[in-house]
């Protein structure tokens, strides 16, 4: 799950799949998208995230790992 960027997060959530609770999500994208600063803050953030496949085989091992025992 996507935490929200309002949660300190980096993504933007909505509990429905609705038209309404999209277009406000894709609104605060807009909105943040528009505040350079805190846009610019929150990419640095996220680009300190690992992402590789590694990790992620990492977090797979020790889910699957977690069900097994």
């Amino acid at each position: 799950t996507v935490v929200d960027i309002e949660d300190g997060g980096f993504g933007f959530c909505h509990d429905q799949v609705s038209v309404g609770d999209v277009c406000y999500a894709i609104t605060r994208a807009f909105s943040l998208y528009k505040d350079d600063k805190e846009f610019k803050k929150i990419r640095k953030n996220i680009m300190q995230i690992d992402h590789s496949w590694n990790n992620s085989a990492k977090q797979y091992k020790e889910l699957y790992e977690s069900l097994i025992h």
